[in-house]
């Protein structure tokens, strides 16, 4: 895949509650798939989970923390150049590094309001994992125990962050299958986008892979430590 590695996404940018002594019984084979599929996403639009979304030669591995206005995830490139990138969002404040022993960067994201409505950047939508974007696009479903699968008719162009960056240009237009999985409490668990070949530029068929866990039990991200400020450049570069 096209490693995308601008400022932008640098900018850019849940295990279950606690046990019940009664777990919830199975979704019957009957239900209507398109409603568990719409109920499944309520843990994410709640907006505290962990999440690990993975394609091709990318991985993001990330908590969030609606309530608190908060984020934090790690992008993995596993390609001929490895790299991680770490970045978290509280608030208005933005830091990233780029290697683990660096200190944190710093960046002001209310003199970047522009950049800051363009990446999406402060955490105003409690779902980042894209699930609900992809879920409100089903076409067709059929539903197995805990076990939805179906197709996607996808009329736009897929956005929303970092985790959702691999499907942007590739789906759209695009119907691709999909298999999704609920947990015992009916949460989405999994969802796995069948992603088509591209041609323009060349691009085999993948994978697009969320696991999602922690809902209501991740611990809210804090801010780093070191830090250092970013440069003025970085402002002049991204704030427009």
């Amino acid at each position: 895949m096209i490693r995308l590695r601008s400022t932008a996404l640098l900018l850019a940018g849940g295990l279950s509650l606690a046990a019940c002594s009664q777990p919830a019984a199975p979704a019957p084979a009957s239900a209507d798939p398109k409603a568990a599929l719409t109920a499944s996403i309520a843990g994410l639009t709640a907006g505290n989970y962990a999440y690990t979304v993975a394609m091709d030669d990318m991985q993001v591995t990330g908590t969030t923390d609606f309530p608190s206005a908060s984020a934090a995830w790690s992008t993995t490139f596993t390609d001929a150049e490895p790299e991680v990138i770490d970045e978290r969002v509280i608030g208005e404040d933005k830091y990233s590094r780029k290697t683990r022993d660096a200190p944190w960067e710093h960046l002001d994201l209310s003199r970047m309001p522009e950049a800051v409505a363009r990446q999406g950047l402060t955490i105003t939508k409690p779902d980042r994992t894209g699930a609900t974007q992809l879920i409100g696009m089903v076409d067709s479903a059929t539903m197995d125990g805990p076990t939805i699968r179906g197709r996607l008719a996808v009329t736009k162009t897929i956005g929303g962050g970092i985790a959702t960056q691999p499907l942007e240009f590739r789906l759209e237009g695009a119907r691709p299958t999909f298999t999704a999985t609920v947990d015992d409490q009916g949460r989405l668990s999994r969802l796995v986008v069948d992603v088509p070949a591209a041609t323009a530029p060349p691009e085999p068929a993948g994978a697009w892979t969320l696991d999602v866990t922690g809902y209501g039990t991740t611990p809210t991200p804090t801010r780093p430590t070191p830090t250092k400020e970013a440069p003025e450049d970085r402002y002049e570069i991204t704030g427009t």
